[in-house]
């Protein structure tokens, strides 16, 4: 599945959005979503942020992509993800699913945001830019963890 998915700049913050259902079901992650049919991966994001957060994207940078393999459950989950560092502008939903984290604030969140997000997010704010790599992420009981990662 092709997603696209955006490193969301508002001011200091970046935006999170809580996943409601498997995989990844309450953990935290970037938010974006599937690209369909006849739309480029940078159409899938505007609208899938403006979706999701109520924000309008002011701008966005394309950094990198990810190769996904989840496993949960014993369901095999397969992502092809370009990665956009962006920033927005409006307010953002007040609907409990949207979450503001302060960029210092990061490593104290770690383990509420998805895996493979986290990894994304903090390679792009290390100014990693033009990446491609490919992660495996499982999940063993009620964590998830990185089984491998290579840049490709």
């Amino acid at each position: 599945m092709r997603i696209s998915v955006g490193i969301v700049k508002l001011g200091n913050s970046l935006v999170f959005v809580r996943r409601k259902k498997a995989p990844l079901k309450d953990l935290l992650i970037l938010p974006g979503g599937k690209i369909k049919d006849k739309e480029t991966p940078e159409e899938a994001l505007a609208r899938k942020i403006y979706e999701e957060t109520g924000l309008t994207l002011a701008q966005k940078e394309f950094v990198g992509e990810y190769y996904e393999s989840l496993v949960e459950n014993g369901k095999v989950y397969g992502h092809e993800i370009s990665v956009f560092l962006c920033s927005a502008t409006g307010t953002a939903k007040n609907s409990g699913e949207v979450e503001l984290i302060d960029e210092n604030d990061l490593e104290r969140r770690k383990a509420d945001i998805a895996p493979s997000d986290y990894q994304m997010l903090d390679r792009t704010l290390k100014g990693d830019r033009n990446f491609t790599h490919e992660i495996s992420v499982e999940k063993s009981g009620n964590s998830y963890s990185i089984f491998s990662e290579a840049e490709l």
